[in-house]
């Protein structure tokens, strides 16, 4: 396969000159989005628009409504069994039709699809990740041209293709889970896989030019991909550049020079280079080396440093043309740790440093931010990046079944100093091995790699989601012949795809697959025996039968890097799709918008084990209160999930488990508004989850946890320098509003670790309190611990599961509301805003039935008298709205 790569890149000579960076470079571009285009099938004609899709463009025309109302994704099926063309009639620039050669480039084409240009077929494309350039100046006339995409069904080419392959043997599964409620066989279709559904979303398989198209004309060469490598010397850095070209013709020397310009680091120069194609790819690559003379500034992930980025200026230049690159970059290293030594024998140590420094990575995992992907809009995608760092991520995994996402959500992710792991998409399959198909992944993997090498934030490529452990564990049957798709499996990842990696992109590290054993699985064969064990790698853990509030319940990995539980979206997000039909909880609605095997029976379990269960679910209001319920139990497991693995950042068991240094929730954001693990509702409303990150992903946070009797608090920091603080903690009665028994110590807190800062009794601390019972069991008393010195969140420890606490009815009321002075960047309004309470009120949760925004923190224990919290909205509205739109509930309300 290394051949195969170096086929694709020809030799070019370099001599090297200074010279001045033209300020305006020009370029022989001309964009075909902004014609009428016009989407047809065998019946009828629309209007359409590009970048776009069949499922928008028949909304936009009237024909479609709400996907997500009720049970459209299945009213709509027929949109994907068909097959659809996209049409439009053009007129070439003169200037573009007097080159040499002209290509039709298009960034991403949904997905299989023949290309005519005046009826002439000029190509044709089968992976939507790829980008395809068509040479079409021998089909083009002087006058109006017509450009013709033919795209056929995706689920009828899935089944072409399985028929194909299983004629020789199956490559599984066949299909999805029956609770999917999805289209078979994706995994031979190189699509976005969750479009045809997943265990959180719907099938909606679309068809469409989702990126931009365009005509480029050139005479010799034009510029294509830049890579940037700042690589770290024993004294300072050095940029390398290798910057790939298309040429005009093969077998034909070319000359040029390339300008480089860094303004911020004093960089301006011009590389003069000589280049011959050598073979009919007509694709050329080259290198350039700067040393680096200023200091530069370093990149950092959120919360350990500043996002210092550079700006880039790439222009080619020969003499008929001219293209040019702007791009931002940064300087960091990131090393892979995996030693032996580490973790005393017992496996393998799994943790990232950057720039020599190690990171506990916190955050969530990123699937497509909607069905339809030309919908995955810049404002939106910068929203949702911005949700994530505002609730303390510095992490977001990029799961394998969604797509490579667009620049600004790796623009928004450099900003904002959010790493990014990013899996390949690929994801819980077997995949077919035929030259075909790796022959369009090499296309894909090579073209996204260097589409996206740039960018600091992202820090590891995987090779696939869930694949080694499938098939491993047998989840579709591949026992039956386990050698053949072992085969498959390291002919995919290890044969094809890390070869390209490797020689694309040297600047981090790549994994075969996630979960995985890491080096140990490659020592294994790239299949190990139990591939996701405690020892090695990295980790998904799911178990909702267990008592989830209880963290010594969870495992103690060296990484998690998938977990979760699922809730209801909120009602407001539940109204807008549904009717007052709906509002039961086993109405066939609820079933229908939960495609997790047992998802409902799941919630419904975790629910009655730890707080109040409606006294009828099936009732308009009980459904409402579930809808609350199951966000409170998903934000409390999550957070004892997650707080239980920062405890053993950096630390063993004495069994050789521990030295954690990662946790990544499944998942940030919701594609529908349907049943799911995430924490930020298809409309961008914040579920009780987010606010509760907020908390357990701040950079210092105090951890209670009853081990042997005693209230033991862990302070887990990544602050990058030690700091002393007070650690304080308060029993408290639920019949009182007043600060019970006051403990305290102090503490010189380590940087970058997790320590044990304090150990108090229960038998001594709760009867001292007043509480009825001096043991974990007391239905009297919660406790809270709070950090002085530093700023950090308050953690409340309850003693007994809520259904059983002996707490009162709380009324709670909004003694005063208004305006913010200033508004967050972002927002337009800022509330602040006074609550108080009769009693102690337990998950105190605001929310409003309409506006979009956010509060400073929600779902909160409310233990005095009265409390300060903010809202911020996206819309301009005045206090009396705020006021009307608000609905309060807490624990105490349920009924």
């Amino acid at each position: 396969m290394m051949s195969a790569v170096k086929s694709l890149l020809l030799l070019c000579s370099v001599a090297w000159s200074v010279n001045r960076v033209r300020n305006e470079p020009l370029s022989n571009i001309q964009d075909l989005t902004v014609f009428d285009w016009i989407l047809k099938n065998d019946t009828s004609s629309y209007p359409a628009i590009v970048p776009g899709g069949v499922y928008t463009d028949l909304i936009r025309a009237g024909i479609l409504d709400d996907l997500y109302y009720r049970f459209n994704d299945f009213a709509y099926r027929w949109v994907s069994y068909g097959d659809w063309s996209y049409e439009a009639k053009f007129t070439v620039d003169e200037t573009i039709f007097q080159k040499q050669r002209i290509l039709l480039v298009c960034d991403g084409l949904d997905t299989v699809a023949d290309v005519f240009v005046n009826d002439q077929q000029v190509g044709s494309s089968d992976n939507m990740f790829v980008q395809y350039k068509f040479d079409i100046k021998d089909s083009l006339i002087d006058g109006e041209n017509t450009l013709t995409f033919k795209f056929k069904s995706p689920v009828q080419y899935a089944k072409e293709q399985w028929d194909a392959q299983s004629s020789e043997y199956p490559v599984l599964p066949e299909c999805v889970d029956p609770a999917y409620r999805g289209e078979c066989h994706a995994n031979h279709i190189r699509k976005m896989q969750a479009s045809f559904a997943w265990d959180w979303g719907p099938s909606f398989p679309s068809v469409g030019i989702w990126k931009s198209i365009r005509l480029e004309g050139f005479d010799t060469l034009q510029l294509r991909d830049v890579l940037v490598f700042t690589e770290k010397q024993s004294e300072g850095w050095k940029l390398r550049l290798v910057v790939h070209m298309d040429t005009a013709e093969a077998n034909v020397q070319y000359s040029g020079k390339i300008d480089l310009q860094v303004k911020d680091l004093q960089i301006q120069e011009t590389i003069e280079f000589y280049t011959f194609a050598e073979t009919e790819s007509r694709e050329c690559s080259t290198e350039v080396t700067v040393n680096v003379d200023v200091t530069p500034e370093l990149w950092w992930p959120r919360g350990y440093g500043s996002q210092r980025l550079y700006d880039m200026s790439v222009t080619l230049q020969t003499t008929q043309d001219v293209a040019f690159k702007n791009f931002l970059f940064g300087f960091r290293t990131i090393e892979l740790v995996q030693t032996a030594e580490e973790v005393d024998g017992q496996g393998l140590s799994f943790y990232f440093k950057i720039n020599s420094v190690p990171i506990f990575l916190k955050g969530s995992n990123w699937i497509p931010s909607h069905i339809l992907p030309e919908n995955s809009t810049p404002e939106k995608l910068r929203f949702l990046v911005g949700s994530a760092a505002e609730a303390n991520h510095n992490t977001l995994r990029i799961w394998g079944g969604g797509m490579f996402e667009a620049a600004e959500f790796y623009q928004a992710a450099d900003e904002l100093g959010l790493v990014i792991w990013h899996d390949f998409m690929f994801a819980c399959s077997m995949y077919p091995s035929k030259d075909w198909f790796l022959s369009t992944v090499s296309a894909e993997i090579r073209h996204q790699v260097r589409r996206l090498q740039h960018h600091p934030s992202i820090i590891v490529w995987a090779g696939n989601n869930e694949n080694e452990k499938a098939l491993r564990d047998n989840w579709y049957g591949t026992n039956s012949n386990f050698e053949l798709y072992k085969a498959d499996y390291k002919k995919l990842y290890v044969e094809t795809i890390r070869p390209i990696v490797i020689v694309e992109d040297s600047s981090r590290p790549f994994v075969v697959s996630s979960p995985s054993n890491g080096l140990a699985s490659e020592e294994e064969d790239f299949v190990a025996i139990n591939p996701g064990s405690y020892n090695y790698g990295d980790i998904h853990y799911y178990n909702y039968f267990m008592d989830a509030w209880d963290p010594k319940n969870f495992p103690i990995p060296r990484m998690a890097t998938e977990y979760g539980f699922q809730a209801m979206p909120s009602f407001r997000s539940i109204k807008r799709v549904t009717t007052s039909d709906d509002w039961s909880y086993n109405s066939t609605w609820n079933d229908h918008v939960q495609h997790h095997p047992g998802g409902n029976s799941e919630m419904l379990l975790q629910v009655e084990m730890h707080l109040p269960r409606p006294s009828n679910i099936d009732a308009e209001e009980g459904f409402k209160q579930m809808t609350y319920l199951t966000q409170v139990n998903q934000a409390m497991s999550v957070k004892a999930e997650t707080e239980w693995y920062r405890r053993w950042m950096g630390k063993l068991n004495g069994e050789g488990l521990g030295y954690t240094y990662g946790a990544m929730y499944w998942q940030l954001q919701d594609i529908w508004p349907g049943h799911s693990w995430a924490s930020i509702e298809y409309d961008g409303n914040w579920k009780l989850l987010h606010y509760y990150s907020k908390d357990f992903f701040a950079s210092i946070l105090p951890i209670p946890i009853v081990e042997e009797g005693a209230v033991r608090v862990y302070i887990s920091s990544d602050l990058v320098e030690p700091v002393n603080v007070g650690v304080q903690l308060v029993v408290q009665r639920y019949d009182s509003l007043e600060d019970g028994r006051s403990y305290s110590s102090e503490f010189l807190m380590p940087a970058l670790s997790s320590e044990l800062a304090g150990e108090w009794v229960l038998s001594t601390i709760l009867p001292e309190s007043g509480c009825d019972t001096p043991s974990i069991n007391d239905f009297s008393c919660f406790i809270r611990v709070s950090l002085t010195g530093v700023s950090a969140p308050t953690n409340v420890l309850l003693l007994s599961d809520p259904k059983d606490a002996k707490y009162n009815k709380a009324t709670i009321s909004v003694a005063s509301v208004s305006e913010s002075i200033i508004a967050p960047e972002g927002y337009a309004k800022g509330f602040d805003i006074i609550l108080t309470t009769d009693n102690v009120a337990l998950f105190v949760n605001l929310e409003l039935c309409s506006t979009l925004g956010h509060f400073s923190e929600n779902g909160f224990q409310m233990y005095n008298s009265q409390k300060s919290v903010q809202f911020w909205s996206t819309e301009d509205i005045t206090v009396d709205d705020f006021l009307d739109e608000l609905n309060i509930i807490s624990l105490s309300d349920i009924v």
